[in-house]
């Protein structure tokens, strides 16, 4: 029970409202290096950031984007839901999948595996440069 005048419950009070504000300057920042994430891979692939946010199935769209899921799970804090939104709202399920596709792939092909990698250790160099972005 809470009450205005209590010293505890204020502090309490503003112990949760800093960590509400905390989560969400979190959650902004990921996001963001989300957005990060998307333009490198886009460019990576020759694709642009609508094309690789899009609709299309075709894969030459859809294994950058599965690398797009991967790395923003490997890389983030974030949770599938919210790495679905930042990827034109699609559903977690679609993220989750897309995950677990590229880790087989990475398994069977070497190749693509040090391509996603080198991929990973420039955007990570680039995650702890960024000011903006280091806040989580």
């Amino acid at each position: 029970m809470s009450c205005p005048r209590c010293e505890h419950c204020q502090i309490a009070a503003f112990e949760r409202a800093a960590g509400n504000v905390l989560k969400q300057v979190t959650i902004a920042a990921e996001s963001a290096f989300i957005a990060l994430i998307c333009a490198e891979v886009a460019s990576h692939y020759g694709l642009t950031m609508e094309r690789l946010l899009g609709r299309s199935q075709t894969p030459r769209v859809t294994l950058p984007r599965m690398i797009g899921y991967w790395l923003s799970r490997k890389l983030t804090t974030l949770s599938t839901p919210l790495i679905a939104k930042c990827f034109g709202g699609r559903d977690h399920s679609t993220i989750v999948w897309g995950i677990q596709q590229v880790d087989r792939w990475m398994e069977e092909r070497p190749m693509m595996a040090s391509e996603v990698t080198k991929l990973s250790e420039n955007l990570r160099r680039r995650k702890k440069t960024a000011p903006e972005i280091a806040v989580a």
